[in-house]
């Protein structure tokens, strides 16, 4: 991919991402977002990049289970490193772009197994990680369909990795967070799940 298709391919990415203005109108009633929820919903297309359609649709040997009350979403997993960080991703999208897209990511150093904790995106927690060497997990989710295009801001959970190979990381997560559709939060969600992500080849 030349440098110009990877930014057309990245704005997609961006605008598959964003709220569609048609229900950012109907949530215009709901709760405006404190300074720190607005703050993790800005920050959240940091960690959408990590979305790709065209990866979804040529990843093989993994799997991607995640449960909520609404019902559940099935997919695949990937999993890559990049000089920022390790991005874990666990995706579906059909033929016209409609899916889901969730994200975890990590700033820290290289995963093992283990339990580790989900945090809300804030610029001073990247921050405060950096300066003491403590580190967790940030995610977020974007969905898209005909009727509906809400973004998922995580603001607490556990990612509990049993296994980390070269090639694979076998888990399971719990997040809480909230929904919006537009600016405006608009339902407060439970997720849990399950992955098998593959790496890059």
């Amino acid at each position: 991919m030349n440098e110009t298709s990877t930014i057309t391919f990245l704005g997609l990415v961006l605008i598959w991402l964003m709220p569609s203005a048609t229900h950012a109108q109907l949530a215009g009633d709901a709760p405006a977002l404190t300074p720190q929820e607005t703050e993790a919903y800005e920050m959240s297309p940091a960690l959408g990049v990590g979305c790709n359609p065209r990866r979804h649709n040529s990843i093989e040997g993994s799997e991607s289970l995640i449960e909520r009350e609404t019902g559940a979403l099935r997919g695949t997993a990937a999993f890559y490193h990049n000089f920022e960080g390790t991005f874990i991703v666990l995706e579906a999208y059909d033929e016209d772009f409609w899916g889901h897209c969730l994200v975890f990511t990590w700033f820290g150093g290289p995963l093992s197994p283990g339990t580790y904790q989900i945090s809300q995106l804030a610029m001073e927690r990247l921050e405060s990680q950096l300066d003491v060497q403590e580190h967790s997990f940030f995610s977020m989710a974007a969905l898209r369909n005909p009727d509906e295009s809400p973004i998922l801001v995580a603001e607490s959970g556990t990612l509990d990795l049993s296994a980390v190979e070269s090639g694979s990381m076998t888990g399971g997560f719990d997040l809480t967070g909230f929904l919006l559709d537009g600016p405006n939060r608009i339902d407060d969600v439970v997720w849990s799940g399950t992955f098998r992500a593959v790496g890059p080849p």
